[in-house]
């Protein structure tokens, strides 16, 4: 008896979105996880555009360079939160209760015009004045060009710190300052007199007296690689301190100079210190091949196959542009992608559920993270400080650029059946305007798309949770493998909250 063609319905249910997975062939792999998107958010397992990013009031006349803040715990009166910005030489300052630049740079210290560089590594710090029974919040800021200086955010001052070297980047560690990446000594690390509390800063950098302790006092370290690299980047990680050079990293163990122990730690360092950021179990640096942690033991891999064919677009030629941060609980990193000379993607990865996006609406520039936001500066605008911002329905503006969610290919374990044709459920729910959507459903043996415009219910104002209708975007056509595509345009706020469905007919044998 000959066999007979039948047909049955399988569902392919994608309950929850969950950001990037891109490594290996991606055939019949976890459909949660996309081959590829871009501009969305996927913040607990809702698709969603990414939301646009608000620029605080004001401008400077010159590029900012450098963003710093300081906690004004101790001021009098004032905002408690300071944003410092080092543009033109100068250090401006911008209120934040006032939301407006300084209309004048801060007061140059005596004999001085202006700073030759305006990237500086800085850290926050406090002293009590000698006569005086209030501290006062400071930022200390170095760079390899003009050395180290110490800004009052109380009196809105620049002072000059006496330094043996200049510094081209500081950190606070064990109540020390520790500098590094001197020009003329690259392999050199520096350290302070333990906390001078009234500010006499001109001695932290003197050896120990004849009457003191040798703990009492600075001193410097030469811990040479041999390989021309240089020391670049210092993090504090727990009770440790981490020197970073481009190829190796060294732990610093103890608390004052009779106890420090240096151990060289395995598996490289980091290629660019800008994207050196510390949370409370791993330090995640950029690499040739993507991103890289330090786990307190080695320098390994971290996440690659989630955003790999992310780091192989990167152009490596200006990949010292890239920067990054740590802000509740993401790393976000830009980076130069394809022939881009500056930062045109931004990857974020989320530590509690795992999740990896990129958005490519941003040129970023430099990061702040301070306690209620997260701000940056951008290549396009270096003038301006914005406001990232991820969550586009709590916002309610969602960024203009279009938004992509890819699956991955599949066949539903039978890769020499016919499949199709297919139809594609989805519930959005939208905003105040109109989205949007392309649903495009592909095989090996073409591409249909659909267009599909979804309209705000009336009344959803009101609603606590908007009443979503399921809607049926039938396909024709046929193939051995299949996978969907969601695109949104620009501008519409719109969320798929319970994932999506594709019900697929496929060939039997009886």
């Amino acid at each position: 008896m000959a066999n007979t063609i039948n047909a049955y319905d399988a569902d392919v249910r994608i309950p929850q979105f969950m950001g990037l997975k891109q490594y290996g062939d991606l055939m019949n792999g976890n459909p949660i996880y996309a081959a590829h998107c871009v501009n969305v958010n996927t913040k607990g397992g809702t698709l969603m555009p990414m939301a646009a990013p608000i620029s605080l009031p004001g401008s400077l006349e010159a590029p900012i360079e450098t963003l710093m803040k300081v906690n004004r715990r101790w001021a009098g009166s004032g905002p408690d939160e300071m944003i410092v910005a080092a543009s033109g030489g100068k250090l401006y300052v911008y209120d934040m209760d006032e939301q407006a630049w300084s209309t004048e740079a801060v007061t140059m210290p005596s004999g001085m015009e202006q700073f030759g560089s305006n990237v500086w590594s800085w850290v926050d710090y406090e002293i009590t004045p000698d006569g005086e029974d209030t501290p006062h919040d400071v930022i200390l800021l170095s760079n390899a060009a003009d050395g180290m200086f110490m800004f009052d955010s109380q009196e809105l001052t620049i002072t000059a710190v006496t330094t043996p070297y200049k510094f081209g980047v500081i950190t606070r560690h064990a109540e020390r300052i520790w500098g590094s990446a001197i020009i003329d000594e690259p392999d050199k690390l520096v350290y302070s007199r333990p906390y001078l509390g009234n500010g006499d800063l001109s001695i932290a950098w003197e050896e120990a007296g004849p009457e003191e302790q040798p703990e009492d006092g600075a001193g410097e370290i030469d811990q040479p690689s041999w390989d021309g690299d240089s020391f670049m980047a210092l993090r504090t990680f727990g009770d440790q301190l981490i020197a970073f050079k481009r190829t190796r990293v060294w732990r610093v163990l103890g608390t004052n100079p009779g106890e420090y122990e240096f151990k060289e730690q395995y598996g490289g360092g980091s290629y660019v210190a800008a994207t050196v950021a510390v949370d409370s179990q791993r330090i995640y640096m950029l690499g040739q091949q993507g991103i890289m942690c330090y786990d307190g033991a080695t320098v390994e891999p971290f996440g690659k196959e989630y955003a790999y064919t992310v780091w192989n677009r990167m152009n490596r030629e200006h990949m010292d542009e890239a920067c990054a941060c740590i802000w509740r609980d993401k790393y976000y990193i830009a980076v130069p992608l394809d022939d881009s000379i500056s930062n045109n993607a931004v990857v974020t990865y989320d530590m509690h559920d795992g999740t990896w996006l990129m958005r490519t609406d941003l040129q970023i520039e430099s990061w702040l993270p301070a306690e209620n936001a997260l701000y940056f500066t951008t290549v396009d605008d270096p003038y301006s400080v914005r406001q990232y911002r991820e969550d586009a329905w709590e916002t309610g503006e969602a960024i203009e650029a279009e938004q992509i969610w890819i699956s991955p290919w599949n066949d539903l374990g039978y890769p020499h059946k016919s499949k199709g044709p297919f139809k594609f459920f989805f519930a959005p729910e939208v905003q105040d305007k109109p989205a949007d959507f392309t649903i495009i459903v592909d095989t090996e043996r073409g591409s249909r798309s659909k267009e599909v415009k979804v309209y705000p219910i009336k009344g959803h104002e009101e609603r606590m949770n908007y009443d979503a209708k399921t809607i049926r975007v039938p396909f024709a056509g046929h193939g051995r493998k299949f996978r969907v595509t969601i695109k949104a345009k620009g501008g519409a706020v719109w969320r798929i909250c319970g994932g999506i469905v594709l019900n697929v007919d496929q060939e039997t044998e009886d």
